[in-house]
C-alpha cells in the first residue's frame, strides 16, 4: 500500500515501489483511491500547504525534489494536500517538457474538461479520439489504429502529464497505457507506457492519512 510521508518541516522522503497490477489546483473525490501508474513509480509527498509566492515557479525544497525527480526522467506521481505546490511542480514540467521536445510529443491531460483547461491539456478520451463508451482495451487500441491522425499524435508523446488521478476512471486508465504501451515501437512495448515518462498528480488526502492527521 502507498503511504504518505510523515508530515514534518523536513523534505518528504521519497519511496521507490514495485507496481504490478492494473489499478493546480486539486478538486478530486475525496473518497475515490487513486489509481497507480504502472510499472516502478517514485511517489513523493508535499504535505504542507504552501503560502502565495510571488515568483510563479518558486520552488520549496519538497518541490524542487519533485522537479529534480523528473529531470531525471522518473515516472513520478506527487501527491499531498490542496495547496501545497502541485500544480505548481507540473505547469514548471509541462514547460520544460514542451520547450524540450515539442508540443506535439507532450501529453497533458486530466479526466474531466474543467481539470484539463487549467494546465492546458484535454481529457483521456479525446487524447485517444474515442468517445466515452464501455469499450475494450482491444477495441480502444482498434480505433485510434484507424484513425491515422491520432495514431501518428500518439506515437509522437514521449512524456504524459495526468492531473488529478484520483478523478480518473481505473479502467480507462488502464487502457490508456495499454494503448500507449502497443503503439509504441516494438523494442518499447514490455516497457510500461512504451518506455514513455509519466508525472501525475493527487490528492493525497484521498487516501493517505499523515502521523498528525492520525493523532489528531
Amino acid at each position: 500500500m502507498l503511504a504518505s510521508a510523515p508530515l514534518s518541516p523536513s523534505p518528504p522522503t521519497t519511496q521507490l515501489l514495485p507496481l504490478s497490477h492494473l489499478p493546480t489546483t486539486p478538486r478530486g473525490r475525496t473518497h475515490c483511491p487513486p489509481p497507480p501508474i504502472l510499472g516502478r513509480l517514485l511517489v513523493l509527498s508535499l504535505p504542507r500547504p504552501l503560502p502565495p509566492s510571488p515568483a510563479m515557479f518558486d520552488l520549496d525544497e519538497s518541490q524542487q525534489l519533485a522537479w529534480e525527480l523528473y529531470l531525471k526522467k522518473k515516472n513520478v506521481a506527487v501527491f499531498g494536500r490542496a495547496g501545497c505546490g502541485k500544480s505548481t511542480v507540473m505547469l514548471l514540467a509541462i514547460a520544460h517538457a514542451r520547450r524540450m521536445h515539442g508540443g506535439e510529443r507532450v501529453g497533458v491531460l486530466a479526466w474531466t474538461n474543467r481539470a484539463a483547461s487549467l494546465i492546458g491539456g484535454q481529457t483521456i478520451c479525446k487524447f485517444l479520439r474515442v468517445g466515452g463508451a464501455a469499450l475494450s482495451k482491444e477495441d480502444v487500441l482498434a480505433t485510434v489504429k484507424g484513425n491515422a491522425a491520432a495514431k501518428a499524435h500518439i506515437t509522437r508523446v514521449r512524456v504524459i502529464f495526468i492531473d488529478e488521478l484520483s478523478l480518473v476512471v481505473a479502467r480507462w486508465f488502464a487502457v490508456l497505457e495499454y494503448v500507449v504501451r502497443q503503439l509504441a515501437v516494438p523494442c518499447m512495448q514490455a516497457l510500461p507506457w512504451g518506455g514513455c515518462q509519466v508525472f501525475g498528480t493527487l490528492l493525497g488526502l484521498c487516501l493517505f492519512l499523515s502521523l498528525r492527521d492520525k493523532r489528531e
